[in-house]
């Protein structure tokens, strides 16, 4: 099930993140604790939901933030229990999110990701990213990061199968 992202699912999913997820988010953080590396999200502009398995309880949260102008970091971690809202989750990003930012005016979707978060790049590729530079000595501990990127033209061509 899909939900508006609040606040209490937030804080739910970054309690329980995989590891992964916490090494790459806590790495760009001023904060080794999941929970402090993701509350921002809660106060500045986003578009964002969390994805609830059958329990009901969140597993996800997947979302895109306001950079500036035009310019969004999209972003996605979960709990161990990824693999039974991967699905659910890829179709909310291909029928929704995209689409919605492709209406409001986004020419730029950006995610920095750890450099050997492979499930990720594999991820961002199928959903229409590009890897578009290496990132070296980007995270606070000198993590090596990967940009991928997703341009205007992209969007549209990956949106425009479900129009």
């Amino acid at each position: 099930m899909i939900r508006v992202l609040g606040p209490e699912a937030l804080t739910e999913v970054a309690r329980g993140m995989r590891d992964i997820d916490r090494r790459e988010i806590c790495a760009l953080a001023a904060t080794d604790d999941p929970v402090e590396a993701t509350a921002h999200l809660a106060f500045v502009p986003h578009i964002g939901a969390s994805v609830h398995g059958r329990d009901d309880a969140p597993i996800a949260v997947v979302g895109a933030m306001f950079l500036r102008p035009g310019v969004v970091s999209v972003f996605m971690f979960a709990t161990d229990r990824w693999r039974e809202v991967a699905i659910e989750t890829t179709r909310f990003v291909r029928r929704i999110l995209l689409p919605t930012l492709r209406d409001a005016g986004i020419h730029r979707l950006e995610c920095h990701s750890l450099d050997d978060h492979f499930d990720a790049h594999n991820w961002l590729r199928y959903l229409g990213a590009d890897r578009e530079v290496p990132e070296p000595d980007f995270g606070k501990n000198r993590e090596n990061y990967v940009l991928f990127t997703m341009s205007r033209a992209a969007l549209e061509r990956v949106t425009s199968a479900g129009k």
